[in-house]
């Protein structure tokens, strides 16, 4: 594990976020790639993988591509289009790129592959970078 992965990860993979089973497995400036090993309490009534965990991961790992920028984020708006249902998977990756990183906000594109590593959800997410308080 990088340092950059080691240093985010016990900084940010706390509370509900280590709840979740969300894992940071890639970061690079401006990028980061994590994924969730499924579990049946990740599962809808119907057995897909539930919607509220799959914007979680991304949510995370955009957070965690504007940490890499060295951003304090929170999530200001977002928006998530899910394309395929993810009915069979135990693992589900989220991949992340700042597309702008301007004096206070984050545009980021966030990527959900299923297991067979197909786009199955796509995150617009605008991000606030709290180091700016106060400036």
């Amino acid at each position: 594990m990088s340092d950059m992965i080691e240093t985010i990860s016990r900084e940010s993979m706390k509370g509900y976020t280590e709840f979740s089973g969300i894992e940071l497995t890639q970061t690079k400036e401006g990028y980061a790639e994590g994924k969730v090993e499924i579990q049946d309490h990740h599962r809808n009534p119907s057995g897909a993988v539930h919607g509220g965990i799959i914007f979680c991961l991304g949510d995370v790992i955009g957070g965690i591509a504007c940490r890499t920028l060295g951003a304090l984020p929170v999530t200001v708006s977002s928006n998530i289009s899910y394309m395929r249902p993810m009915l069979k998977d135990r693992v589900i990756y989220a991949r992340a790129e700042v597309l702008k990183a301007g004096k206070t906000l984050y545009n980021v594109t966030i990527r959900i592959l299923n297991e067979q590593k197909t786009e199955s959800a796509v995150l617009q997410a605008i991000y606030h970078d709290m180091k700016s308080r106060g400036k």
